[in-house]
């Protein structure tokens, strides 16, 4: 979990999210990426995707959600708060 494509991802989400781009998730990193979480799960159990606590863990009904969301919309299920995910959600 810790290999070259998850320093990436955790890179690019430093960077989205303003604070210091150094690759490990610490606990500037962290805060950030729990809100994240948190505004994902609140938005997808308006409509009853989401079905689980409010916890900002990423864990596996939170991905479900998000392809069940994204299979009811026309999107590719993949999973991934992309842009048009994303602009589905919040738009």
């Amino acid at each position: 979990l810790d290999g070259p494509e998850t320093k990436l991802g955790v890179m690019n989400g430093q960077r989205a999210y303003g604070v210091p781009v150094d690759g490990f998730f610490g606990d500037q990193t962290q805060a950030p990426a729990e809100d994240q979480i948190l505004a994902y799960e609140k938005r997808l159990a308006e409509p009853g995707f989401y079905h689980g606590e409010f916890d900002s863990i990423p864990g596996p009904q939170l991905f479900q959600a998000v392809k069940d969301f994204q299979a009811s919309n026309g999107l590719i299920a993949d999973g991934i708060v992309g842009e048009q995910t994303f602009a589905l959600l919040f738009g």
